[in-house]
């Protein structure tokens, strides 16, 4: 995290397709040191694969052009996301056709390559060890035929994170972890001196809680704990008649 910039003109700026107005009023920050700049919000594509709803395509299409023209150049998403229906939705909307020559995931992003390829939730890991010695070096392999150009790390816990960092032989660039920067739960905040201090971009996921305070059903695996939950879903019923 760094202090933020606005620009009209980020460097991903496209004449004729971004609304100047919505650009005007992003703001752009460094990630770590990777000498990317990315707008402070951000699209997360667990519903574009359908995690949280039963929206049409079409409406995700349009959330996807709606953010990209609104200034948003930072979309993360996964192969768990719907079992690539995410990533085959913005590969559809970037109008790219894939190359059989190019992994999977590349083939449906529409790709030759990622700016940050990531080792989604740690925690579920048989081992801190495979991270570390089969995974990262494989993610560093990835990085050097070209098909990505900076490593992150992700999960829900934060103190896992951190470890990681701290024993990785594979240079880390970015860390996201989801829910841990709300109004509920600050965790986040006490280790963004540690990952700054190693020139570590890191990225705030489900800033709103993952829909505590909307009206639909939670997902099953929602990491809050009950009585929060209880405590939210009394509060929506309060502001219903209001």
């Amino acid at each position: 995290m760094s202090q933020p910039t606005t620009s009209t003109n980020p460097a991903t700026y496209t004449l004729g397709f971004h609304d100047p107005e919505a650009v005007s009023k992003m703001t752009y920050h460094a990630l770590g040191n990777t000498g990317l700049k990315v707008s402070r919000f951000s699209l997360g594509g667990g519903p574009l694969g359908g995690l949280y709803g039963k929206d049409t395509e079409q409406e995700r299409v349009d959330m996807v052009h709606l953010a990209l023209k609104s200034g948003i150049n930072y979309i993360d998403t996964a192969p768990w996301y719907g079992n690539g229906r995410s990533e085959q939705l913005l590969g559809k909307v970037g109008g790219a056709e894939g190359r059989e020559e190019r992994p999977t995931q590349l083939q449906l992003l529409g790709l030759d390559y990622v700016d940050v390829i990531q080792v989604h939730d740690l925690e579920f890991a048989e081992s801190v060890d495979i991270i570390l010695k089969e995974t990262l070096p494989a993610l560093q392999k990835v990085v050097q035929e070209g098909k990505a150009r900076f490593i992150g790390i992700t999960g829900y816990n934060v103190s896992l994170l951190k470890e990681v960092v701290e024993r990785s032989p594979v240079k880390i660039d970015v860390v996201l972890t989801y829910a841990r920067n709300t109004l509920i739960d600050d965790t986040l905040t006490h280790f963004i001196p540690f990952f700054k201090s190693r020139g570590i971009g890191v990225v705030n996921a489900c800033a709103v809680s993952m829909g505590l305070l909307c009206e639909g059903p939670l997902v099953d695996w929602h990491p809050a704990l009950q009585e929060i939950k209880d405590a939210c879903k009394a509060a929506v019923e309060y502001c219903k008649p209001h």
